[in-house]
């Protein structure tokens, strides 16, 4: 008999943090899962720790070179049995009931969304949750919210239909480090007929300092082959007229990725086109301040910038 849920852990270099993971999922109040394991070419000995949990009933653990976490999650789909896929990352945990609570709101839909709160590794809660009601969307009122951050865009604490998934979902090139989860968001709700986001508090996101994503180099350019590879999956479900709107408020906030670079400058196409979009929507005074920002020359816009987040951060 097949799982009710698939639970896919890419691990990279987390040995300290690993065994908490899979402990806080052997602990889930609903059981009717498999938990598959990929570890994508540790050299820290994350692997050894992954396999003292090989002998349990439920679990697969599988080794492959370094390919990146898309890779790792694509082969942990590829080896899932289950009904439903829920991703975890292997230094987070779920609270006790997770998976029930996801289970329970899953009828009739094809994705079910729960609340990520992100907290510090010694448990102390950074941020309260972020929906505040249930909300039952459609495939395009989600994509719209997903295009303009009003509902997070991370693949974790939330269940996705296994049957959403086929062989473009996850194809990217390794060198999208960060949004790819954006963008398999966008592929999988595209193929969805409704969503159901709840306000249950279903995932611990654990802020560790050393995180990939604290490493990460935003640039101007990334951001650019970011927004083809967007706009590519909207176009492919024939959503970038639809969706347009929204489409704007995304390329604003992609603005903010090159702030501290100074590829950014009002000389750039890219920016250029933004700026014309921007005329045809209604703005935030968030989004009026990035606009003014990127359109100033780069030294005193790195000054500004560097004056606002301290004055953010008080």
């Amino acid at each position: 008999m097949n799982p009710l849920i698939s639970i896919i852990i890419p691990v990279y270099n987390i040995a300290s943090k690993i065994k908490p993971c899979i402990h806080s999922i052997l602990q889930q109040s609903c059981q009717e899962f498999e938990i598959i394991v990929v570890d994508d070419g540790s050299n820290d000995g994350s692997g050894n720790i992954c396999d003292e949990f090989q002998n349990l009933k439920n679990i697969q653990i599988i080794h492959q070179p370094n390919s990146g976490v898309t890779a790792a999650r694509q082969k942990g789909i590829e080896n899932a049995h289950g009904e439903w896929i829920c991703f975890v990352d292997g230094d987070d945990t779920l609270p006790t009931d997770s998976l029930q609570v996801l289970i329970d709101n899953s009828h009739n839909v094809d994705i079910v969304v729960g609340n990520v709160i992100p907290i510090t590794p010694t448990g102390e809660m950074l941020k309260k949750e972020s929906v505040s009601e249930a909300m039952l969307l459609s495939s395009t009122d989600f994509i719209k919210k997903l295009l303009e951050h009003k509902i997070g865009t991370y693949p974790v604490g939330r269940l996705f239909k296994r049957s959403l998934f086929d062989h473009f979902t996850l194809d990217l090139p390794r060198n999208i480090r960060r949004g790819e989860d954006f963008i398999m968001n966008i592929r999988l709700a595209a193929k969805a007929k409704q969503i159901r986001v709840i306000s249950n508090h279903v995932y611990n996101y654990i802020q560790y300092p050393d995180s990939s994503l604290h490493r990460f180099v935003n640039s101007w350019n990334y951001e650019k082959v970011f927004d083809k590879h967007l706009m590519e999956s909207l176009q492919n479900a024939h959503l970038q007229h639809t969706c347009k709107e929204s489409i704007i408020h995304a390329h604003i906030r992609s603005l903010l990725g090159g702030l501290t670079d100074p590829e950014l400058s009002r000389q750039d196409s890219f920016f250029k086109q933004i700026k014309k979009e921007a005329k045809e929507v209604a703005l935030s005074k968030k989004e009026k301040a990035i606009l003014f920002l990127a359109g100033i020359p780069f030294p005193i816009r790195k000054r500004l910038y560097v004056i606002l987040k301290k004055l953010s951060v008080r």
